[in-house]
């Protein structure tokens, strides 16, 4: 009699309809909620992320923050040899496949920008020299600075300006340079101070050296100085994050960081702020080589720092701003005046945005007019900065 149970139950059981998962794959973004359903009631494992619940017809799986894969298994609560997979891949937005060069920048008590047609203008001050044929000391307003090619971007490291024209040739002018030279040709992208960093198709490459520090930039922020340790930290194209400290153009080591990177900016020399693809923010600190979330660091696509002051801009199309407090960043808080705002900038005393539409807006500190609003008054919200229109990065 018991033979004959056995032979019926396992007949029963090879009988029974196999189980499924559905949808049996699919592609998610980190962090996403994937509900799937089985055929029956059954027992529920992930090799990865966080199930809801481990039991029933229906569950939630709450994705991984990096990429990769995650195999979901059921199985048949009364015969562990009737079982069913489901695969989940979790994809991410990888940083810009290249180097997205500004169109404006924030200085030392001057702004600067390039206009749709190519023309260079700054305004607030000029003691450094940064519109070489303007005798004035201070202007409130955008005044064109003559003599350039046409530009696709432009840039500033500490009181001078960079700019990239049309042919990929990196011209420089400001503090401590007689007037607007060539440094470098077939640049994306030029810093020098101490260590020159050039960006070309993409890559980012070292003074004097031939190959590159990282193959496919998406973002960099550098502290370059011919006296103290110089700190370079990139997001590459891939979304890893490199970082290197030293007192020559240091070496680059990869970062592990929980997700891929899309934006970076340095705190000092010894830590910096990482903006992740899905738009979250990690702090890394060199000294200890940790890496934590930052609180109100969500929805970020961009990010920009200058000593204890930062700027993020969120998918909202909004600037919050946030200090550096005990090493640490608060959390951001939203500035007024401005929205649709599609990139940023910030220096020690102002901060600028640009709206989708070209205008460009500006906030902070105003002694030099470096608002560009015509006054020499500090505003806490953003104004317009007025009669200029800016280039779309």
């Amino acid at each position: 009699m018991r033979t004959l149970l056995t032979a019926l139950l396992l007949t029963s059981s090879a009988l029974a309809a196999p189980l499924s998962i559905t949808p049996p794959t699919q592609e998610v973004q980190p962090g996403a909620l994937v509900i799937l359903t089985a055929s029956e009631a059954v027992n529920w494992t992930a090799s990865a992320g966080t199930l809801g619940s481990t039991q029933g017809t229906r569950i939630v799986l709450e994705a991984p923050r990096t990429p990769g894969t995650v195999t979901v298994t059921v199985t048949d609560p009364k015969d562990a040899t009737r079982r069913a997979f489901a695969v989940v891949t979790v994809t991410g937005p990888k940083a810009s496949s290249t180097y997205r060069l500004p169109t404006f920048v924030a200085g030392l008590g001057f702004s600067a920008a390039i206009a749709p047609d190519g023309s260079t203008w700054v305004w607030g001050s000029n003691e450094a020299k940064v519109n070489p044929t303007l005798a004035l000391k201070t202007s409130p307003l955008p005044v064109r600075v003559e003599g350039l090619p046409s530009m696709t971007g432009i840039t500033t490291h500490h009181e001078d300006l960079t700019a990239i024209d049309t042919k990929k040739n990196a011209w420089n002018w400001g503090w401590g340079v007689p007037g607007p030279s060539v440094l470098a040709s077939a640049a994306d992208a030029h810093v020098d101070f101490g260590c020159a960093l050039t960006v070309r198709s993409g890559d980012l490459y070292a003074s004097g050296q031939q190959q590159p520090l990282v193959r496919g930039t998406a973002d960099f922020d550098a502290y370059l100085s011919f006296d103290t340790p110089s700190s370079i930290v990139v997001a590459a194209t891939d979304g890893q994050v490199h970082y290197g400290n030293d007192y020559a153009c240091p070496a680059l080591k990869p970062i592990p960081m929980p997700e891929p990177v899309q934006k970076v900016a340095l705190i000092g020399r010894d830590e910096f702020i990482a903006i992740s693809a899905t738009g979250a923010g990690y702090r890394y600190v060199a000294v200890t080589g940790t890496v934590t979330p930052l609180a109100g660091f969500n929805d970020v696509i961009d990010v920009a720092l200058q000593g204890d002051e930062g700027v993020v801009l969120k998918k909202d199309g909004r600037v919050y701003t946030f200090r550096i407090g005990n090493d640490v960043p608060t959390i951001p808080v939203a500035v007024a005046g401005a929205s649709d705002i599609v990139a940023i900038s910030i220096s020690d005393t102002h901060a600028l945005a640009l709206r989708k539409d070209g205008t460009l807006f500006a906030a902070g500190r105003n002694q030099y007019g470096q608002l560009g609003n015509g006054s020499t008054a500090d505003s806490g919200t953003f104004v317009p900065v007025t009669g200029l229109k800016v280039k779309l990065p």
